[in-house]
């Protein structure tokens, strides 16, 4: 291109006769424009390639992630099979007891083989009464357990007879959980069941109910059947250890039986929260002067150790009303009396108060030391009160439970829409196509037919509340001013005898 620029310059400067100059000139011109035109070809020949490079490399990447899309399609399709299967089995297993034939054991069993089927034997073999039992829908806890556990020996039983057909029989573990361990299980379960729960309302599918979730997740975390079994069967041991001592065991427990809602353990959980807003507020009205750190710090020991009868009692009589603030004091005085081992006695000062031959200065001195006596627990507080909701969400929901039981069919704490029908007749609620429309809209939008217990609670709270003729009185879900005091102005003094 330099070479053509210079021609042209030559021709111009040259004497040259200008005609041929201009032909010259204009064939140079020709010949500058098709190397022009070779250097704009050649440039769009390289894009072009470049282009082709990065459309193969993006069809490639397509194609992986093609491939990607078909395989975790395939594994989730083969996740939902694996869960039908589960749900089938455990389906089966409730009805094991009266229609699964027994197995005959081989000739070379173990002896926990041997006994797991003459118990499974017995059950099966127990001759029936007369009629449908008048109380097949209102199983109590204990049997509801029994039948978990049932279920979770005659799954076992099942794996160990197919083991046994394919090689040596597996030995199985008896786990025992801690209750730290239990909690730790529990809380798993209920985050594992939120995040479930979450994709079902997107994936428009029913929800689970605990005690299938409770499988759901340890299939997920385990895979094996054997280990299924041997950690349900470990979960519903330790509930029945702990539920008596642990609140928060004894509503999963419940939770799991279906006969309280999953939503009640956010009440308890508020509860909780509110006794120690309330214990702050009485310990800054206490102590007026004292930063918010260092209250923190008291409200801390104070939740380690125990609280003084004073602190306990104004919480109590804040949250209640003065008929169960009455029964909570003397259930709390009644622990104290029977249960002297569990009460904490402050600065350790047991001596009874002396009042002869002392001065002034020491019988104030003694009558403090014996107030301390009266100290209790902060976690055995809490748990009265904990206990206190339970059982009074329990009467709340009495009726209802047993309607419910008489309608789920399956007794698997599901319903479909035309027992949720029965069940509103039962209640006596208001049947017509437009109600009954409504509320199916709300409680099962997708026509799953698959109504939960708890979706029938929470649902239905406000047809509950009439149902049920009462109300529970605690009042867990306030929320604490700063202003608020628990100082005591005398207006609501409870005597006690």
């Amino acid at each position: 291109m330099d070479n053509v620029q210079n021609a042209l310059k030559d021709v111009q400067t040259s004497n040259v006769d200008p005609s041929s100059s201009r032909i010259v000139m204009q064939d140079y011109s020709e010949l500058a424009t098709t190397h022009e035109l070779r250097a704009a070809l050649s440039q769009l020949a390289m894009e072009l390639r470049r282009a082709d490079t990065d459309n193969h490399q993006l069809l490639d990447a397509a194609e992986m992630l093609e491939r990607e899309v078909q395989t975790l399609t395939e594994e989730k399709r083969q996740l939902e099979q694996d869960k039908a299967n589960l749900m089938r089995e455990v389906q089966q297993l409730r009805r094991a007891e009266t229609a699964a034939p027994v197995v005959p054991l081989a000739p070379a069993t173990t002896t926990a083989s041997r006994s797991s089927a003459s118990a499974h034997e017995k059950t099966r073999q127990r001759p029936a009464t007369a009629g449908p039992s008048p109380v097949r829908h209102t199983v109590s806890s204990a049997n509801k357990d029994k039948q978990v556990v049932a279920h979770a020996t005659a799954l076992m039983f099942q794996q160990q007879l197919d083991s046994r057909r394919s090689g040596p029989p597996t030995v199985s573990v008896n786990r025992t959980l801690t209750l730290r361990q239990l909690r730790e299980f529990i809380e798993e379960i209920y985050v594992s069941k939120a995040k479930f729960d979450q994709k079902c309302a997107e994936a428009h599918l029913p929800r689970e109910t605990m005690e299938q979730h409770m499988y759901t997740y340890l299939n997920q975390k385990y895979g094996l059947k054997s280990l299924i079994v041997e950690w349900a069967s470990a979960l519903i041991q330790a509930i029945r250890k702990h539920a008596s001592t642990d609140n928060d065991t004894a509503v999963f427990g419940k939770i799991l039986r279906n006969e309280i809602d999953e939503e009640f353990r956010f009440v308890q959980n508020q509860l909780k929260r509110t006794v120690s807003e309330l214990l702050r507020v009485y310990l800054k009205g206490k102590y007026p002067l004292k930063p918010d750190d260092e209250i923190s710090a008291l409200l801390k020991r104070r939740m380690s150790s125990s609280v003084s009868e004073e602190e306990w009692v104004d919480i109590v009589k804040y949250m209640y009303n003065q008929q169960d603030a009455i029964a909570i004091i003397m259930t709390v005085k009644e622990l104290k009396r029977h249960g002297s081992d569990r009460i904490d006695a402050g600065d350790g000062e047991n001596a009874p108060v002396v009042t002869r031959g002392i001065s002034r200065d020491e019988l104030a001195a003694a009558v403090a030391a014996d107030k301390d006596r009266n100290r209790i627990k902060y976690v055995d507080f809490l748990k009265i009160l904990l206990d206190f909701q339970l059982r009074g969400h329990e009467r709340f929901l009495q009726r209802f439970l047993r309607l419910f039981r008489l309608v789920d069919k399956d007794n698997n704490g599901i319903i479909n829409e035309a027992e949720f029908r029965e069940l509103l007749a039962a209640m006596g609620s208001d049947t017509t196509e437009q109600n009954v429309a409504k509320l199916l809209s709300i409680v099962d939008p997708w026509n799953n037919q698959q109504i939960t217990y708890s979706e029938c609670v929470t649902f239905l709270s406000s047809d509950l509340a009439m149902f049920s003729g009462n109300v529970e009185t605690a009042k867990p879900e306030m929320e604490m001013q700063p202003s608020d005091s628990l100082e005591n102005d005398g207006t609501n003094d409870l005597v006690l005898e």
